[in-house]
């Protein structure tokens, strides 16, 4: 993480930027080291003009009333209502004016990746490459070490994070780019496994790909996935560089094969498991900015 300071999660501007809500598992199956989650979503049409509620039963407020033959999906099931949505909203209906139209099956693949925060119990607020490096390389059995470990091992330079971690990533400094780019943190997770890869210029699809092979990735995004916003830094004998100013660092571990969303887990908490679903529109505008990965295979 970068000039801007980690925080604990902000939730209100995540969910704003396009996080979504898990669908309603069934059941899963483990294929080599990934996780492929069947889920379903079924819809109904209503068989009459039909009342959507605030809550199961004719005692609660009416919502609005939903047209003869409009198309709703299922949620949940409270007795003989179901609860459901109805275009932006959401609400009860009777079960016994409402006709089953479909359930389609939804895949989606998750890595069961252990979570590790960059904010306890070691404090390393601009530490989001290292934490990130660490799930993945955790969740394929290279290290047990702790990322107070990991980080101290991390090669430093002044100010160039194409050569390794510029400054340091335990406190703020003044006018230091403070990261670590793909190339020397491949090299530096290659003494883990020579199975770390530089994945710079991946496209999502191939992130994809190799998420259906069980390898999560490193991939260099923006905090709170909040739009790019581009900087000249001064990054030593590299130069004067032109860089995404608001980038952070997650851990890449999973998709949904029908809507297109992605499942990272973040470092940036002091949650002992943050990871959540983020829209297909919001992490590729995110991630398409640099295409900075690295994927531990």
């Amino acid at each position: 993480m970068k000039k801007i300071l980690a925080s604990s999660f902000i939730a209100s501007a995540i969910f704003t930027s396009g996080v979504l809500a898990d669908t309603n598992v069934l059941g899963s199956k483990v294929f080599g080291a990934s996780a492929v989650e069947a889920a379903t979503t079924t819809t109904y049409k209503t068989t009459v003009n039909l009342n959507l509620r605030k809550g199961p039963g004719t005692k609660y407020s009416r919502v609005l009333v939903m047209p003869k033959g409009k198309t709703v999906t299922y949620i949940s099931k409270s007795g003989n209502w179901y609860k459901v949505k109805y275009k932006s909203y959401i609400g009860y209906a009777s079960s016994k004016y409402l006709k089953k139209v479909s359930t389609q099956a939804v895949k989606t693949v998750k890595l069961n990746v252990p979570y590790v925060s960059q904010l306890t119990p070691t404090y390393a607020p601009f530490g989001c490459e290292g934490a990130s490096l660490l799930m993945a390389l955790k969740y394929k059995g290279y290290t047990s070490q702790s990322l107070k470990t990991l980080l101290d091992k991390m090669p430093r330079t002044k100010n160039n994070p194409y050569l390794g971690y510029a400054g340091t990533p335990y406190k703020n400094v003044n006018g230091v780019f403070q990261s670590i780019f793909p190339k020397p943190l491949t090299n530096f997770g290659r003494k883990y496994s020579s199975k770390v890869v530089n994945g710079t210029g991946y496209t999502t699809t191939q992130l994809k790909q190799e998420l259906d092979n069980g390898n999560p990735a490193v991939v260099y995004v923006t905090l709170n996935f909040a739009k790019p916003t581009w900087a000249k830094w001064d990054m030593g004998s590299a130069g004067k560089v032109n860089m995404v100013d608001n980038m952070h660092v997650v851990t890449l571990i999973g998709y949904n094969k029908s809507t297109g969303s992605y499942y990272v887990a973040d470092p940036n908490s002091k949650s002992t498991n943050n990871k959540y679903w983020v829209s297909k529109s919001v992490f590729e505008r995110s991630y398409n900015a640099l295409k900075f990965a690295v994927v531990v295979r």
